[in-house]
């Protein structure tokens, strides 16, 4: 009696520290949050459990249970060792060993018990339910909690010290653990089961049980915690729109760089343009020469913005000045010196074009011995671009 006494005690003592340990894990409004959670990698979530207690040991008279002490029973210790892995907060599996061994009653005619001594072997895996996340929602820092499993397996019997075959056969049952966390890596577990299986496993009739209560430690490998989808598909949400962000100004920049390369394509088709024009105006510049002599006038031509002649047309105007003037050093001369208006203000253009009629008179006074009596000078700023308008006109 004092065996069934231990394991009522500590059954108690693990259902009470369940119920007195059932935290809540609550968001902001005091709402509980149940997941969902990420699908954990191979690596995560981990535990090995380790194990020892005592065991009941029951044959197969079941049927004789309403009837006090008509069963026969033997009690022994037990190991249980195991691995697992939580595949969620909630469910997880584990496979295991659990050894134990049971004796006979001593003679006693009202408790014969199994014959002899015997050894068992349980090569188990459970399936476990952890219904304190499971109702109260996960919380990585709560005190206990509990879970039931489902356990099925292998059990091996022979009676110890003698050649007896070993006996084997399906076991199955049920049970219950209680987690209480000590640390991250380390819980104290109490765990509570009972499995049925053949009794001849145990050479007796009918199904045999066994009820085992024991006390361990379950270490929790690194990486045991959980994140919360919530949480990954916030950061996934934000990661999308950042993308999005940095595409949309990767779009802005393109759009930006192609207006760009448009308005320089145009500015250089425009420029191109220019240069073509001043290319055909140049070469109407070289192309014209000095008109006849005579009654008609003689006319020097500058470059656009020039205020001295190429030797080219210096040649020219020497050569048609010295047959206009024949030797008559008292000829009077006017000179009209002008500028167009493409190349600056019209206070500019005028300065241009007297520049440029000084400049001829300085050339004929020192070439042909004439006195600056002999020249009017007239200036004009003229419309268009043609090489008229960068002339200076010299006339009787």
């Amino acid at each position: 009696m004092k065996i069934k006494s231990l394991l009522l005690v500590a059954a108690a003592f693990a259902i009470s520290v369940a119920a007195s340990a059932q935290e809540t894990n609550k968001d902001e409004n005091d709402k509980r949050i149940y997941g969902p959670y990420e699908t954990n990698a191979f690596g995560d979530n981990w535990f090995i459990n380790a194990n020892i207690g005592l065991n009941i040991s029951m044959d197969g008279g079941f049927a004789n249970l309403l009837r006090v002490g008509a069963f026969n029973y033997g009690a022994g210790l037990t190991v249980d060792l195991a691995a697992g892995k939580w595949f969620t907060p909630c469910f997880g599996a584990r496979l295991g060993w659990a050894g134990w061994g049971t004796g006979n009653a001593g003679g006693n005619s009202q408790f014969v018990g199994f014959p002899g001594v015997w050894g068992f072997n349980y090569v188990h895996a459970d399936v476990l339910w952890n219904i304190s996340h499971q109702f109260a929602g996960y919380k990585e820092l709560r005190r206990a909690n509990v879970v039931p499993y489902f356990t099925s397996g292998m059990v091996f019997g022979r009676k110890l010290g003698t050649n007896d075959r070993i006996r084997m056969g399906l076991g199955l049952g049920a049970g219950v653990m209680v987690q209480i966390r000590c640390s991250d890596l380390i819980s104290f577990v109490p765990d509570v089961r009972f499995i049925g299986f053949n009794g001849e496993i145990a050479d007796v009739k009918g199904i045999a049980g066994q009820f085992s209560a024991t006390v361990g430690v379950q270490f929790n490998l690194p990486r045991s915690n959980w994140t919360r989808k919530a949480t990954t598909v916030a950061a996934y949400t934000a990661a999308v729109a950042d993308a999005e962000a940095a595409r949309d100004a990767a779009k802005v920049s393109e759009q930006k760089a192609v207006a760009a390369k448009e308005a320089a394509d145009a500015k250089a088709d425009k420029l191109a343009k220019e240069n073509e024009e001043l290319r055909k105006k140049l070469a109407e510049v070289k192309a014209i020469r000095v008109v006849d002599l005579g009654e008609n006038p003689v006319a020097a031509y500058f470059e656009i913005g020039q205020t001295k002649l190429s030797d080219k047309e210096m040649a020219h105007l020497k050569y048609n000045v010295k047959t206009a003037i024949a030797g008559n050093q008292d000829v009077k001369l006017i000179l009209t010196g002008s500028a167009d208006k493409f190349g600056g203000s019209n206070k500019r253009n005028r300065q241009l074009a007297q520049k440029r009629a000084d400049y001829v008179i300085n050339l004929l006074v020192k070439e042909f011995g004439l006195s600056v009596d002999n020249f009017e000078v007239v200036t004009t700023v003229v419309d268009g671009t043609s090489p008229l308008s960068r002339a200076v006109i010299i006339s009787k």
